[in-house]
């Protein structure tokens, strides 16, 4: 075999650390919140305003559907100069706009 010895499968090593071995987990599920307020940490964790690529990146949009919905009215922005934000609380009312309760 070339010089080379051959381990079987089960008990191969691994460098440093050892051997791979599974090992069992439990877990306890200790209670869950019903309803989470977004809103307030939402606008605590970050810019009041986001430019409209920053804005289509947090609702898994592209850029010319958030232009879009701008263009129809959908979504408010904030004109600064030349450039167009968009405000946290415009996505929070745009999402509970369009969320239907199924």
């Amino acid at each position: 075999m070339d010089g080379q010895t051959s381990t079987p499968i089960g008990a191969r090593s691994y460098g440093f650390f050892g051997r791979w071995e599974d090992a069992a987990l439990d877990v306890e599920l200790l209670g869950a919140e019903t309803s989470v307020d977004t809103m307030a940490r939402t606008v605590a964790g970050g810019p009041l305003l986001v430019s409209v690529k920053d804005a289509a990146e947090h609702l898994g949009i592209s850029c010319g559907v958030m232009y879009e919905l701008i263009k129809r009215g959908e979504m408010e922005c904030v004109r600064i100069g030349q450039r167009r934000l968009v405000s946290r609380e415009a996505m929070n009312h745009f999402i509970e706009r369009n969320s239907s309760a199924e």
